[in-house]
C-alpha cells in the first residue's frame, strides 16, 4: 500500500506517495513480491526483509523506486503503521 507521509499532499496534482506499507505474514521471512518486482528488485527486498518479525512495516519509497529508509516496525496494524509514517503516532 502507498500512502503520503503527508496527507495533505493527497489532493496536489502531481505529487505522489512516498511511503509504502507492507505486511510480513508468520514464515513468510524471505521473499515478498510486490507489484512492481524485478529479478534485481527481488533480491534486495527478498534480503532486506529476511528474518524479520511478522507486522506491519513502513519505509520512505516512491512508486517503482527502492527504498529510501530501512523498514521501521512491526506494527500490530496497518493503521498503526500508517499514523507512524505520517507522524500521527504518540
Amino acid at each position: 500500500m502507498q500512502v503520503y507521509s503527508d496527507i495533505e499532499r493527497e489532493s496536489e496534482t502531481f505529487a505522489l506517495p512516498n511511503v509504502e506499507v507492507w505486511h510480513v505474514p508468520p514464515g513468510d521471512h524471505r521473499t515478498r513480491r510486490l507489484y512492481f518486482e524485478t529479478p534485481a528488485m527481488r533480491d534486495v527486498y527478498g534480503e532486506s526483509i529476511h528474518g524479520m518479525q511478522s507486522g506491519w512495516y513502513w519505509w520512505a519509497c516512491s512508486p517503482g523506486c527502492l527504498p529510501d529508509s530501512e523498514a521501521i516496525g512491526p506494527f500490530a496494524t496497518e493503521a498503526e503503521a500508517v499514523a507512524d509514517a505520517q507522524g500521527e503516532s504518540e
